[in-house]
C-alpha cells in the first residue's frame, strides 16, 4: 500500500510540474497578432491550390489528421518540424511559405485595424462588386 501511495504522489508531482512549466512557458512567450490565423489561412490556401484534401496533406506530411485540422482551424500552433513537413508535402520551400504567412499576417492586421491603409502603405484598392 505504501508503494502505491508513493507512486500516486510521484504522479501528482509530475503533473503539477508539467502544468507549472506550461504556465511559465505561456507567460513568457510573446504572442504575435494574427500569426496562428495567418499560418492556418496559408496552409489552407496552398492545400486548396494543389487540390489536396486535408487527409491527403496529413498523410503526405506524416502528421495526424486531427493535428492538421487543429492547425488549419487556428487551434494548434505547429512545431517547426510540422511546418517543414507541411511545406515538403505542399512542395513549397519554407522561406516562400513564411513569406506568404507574413503577407497574410499583415493583411489580417490591416483588416483588424481597418484604418484604410494596407500594410505596404498604399491606399486600399476596392474592387467593384
Amino acid at each position: 500500500m505504501g508503494m502505491r501511495v508513493a507512486a500516486i504522489e510521484l504522479n501528482l508531482s509530475i503533473i503539477a510540474l508539467i502544468f507549472w512549466q506550461d504556465f511559465v512557458y505561456r507567460v513568457r512567450m510573446k504572442e504575435f497578432p494574427h500569426l496562428a490565423q495567418a499560418l492556418s489561412n496559408t496552409i489552407e490556401a496552398l492545400r486548396k491550390d494543389r487540390k489536396m484534401t486535408k487527409s491527403a496533406l496529413a498523410e503526405f506530411a506524416w502528421l495526424e489528421r486531427r493535428y492538421l485540422l487543429e492547425i488549419e482551424q487556428g487551434e494548434k500552433k505547429p512545431t517547426v518540424n510540422a511546418v517543414y513537413s507541411i511545406c515538403e508535402a505542399l512542395g513549397i520551400p519554407p522561406l516562400a511559405f513564411f513569406t506568404r504567412v507574413e503577407e497574410e499576417r499583415k493583411r489580417l492586421s490591416y483588416l483588424d485595424n481597418d484604418n484604410g491603409t494596407p500594410p505596404d502603405g498604399e491606399p486600399e484598392r476596392r474592387h467593384p462588386q
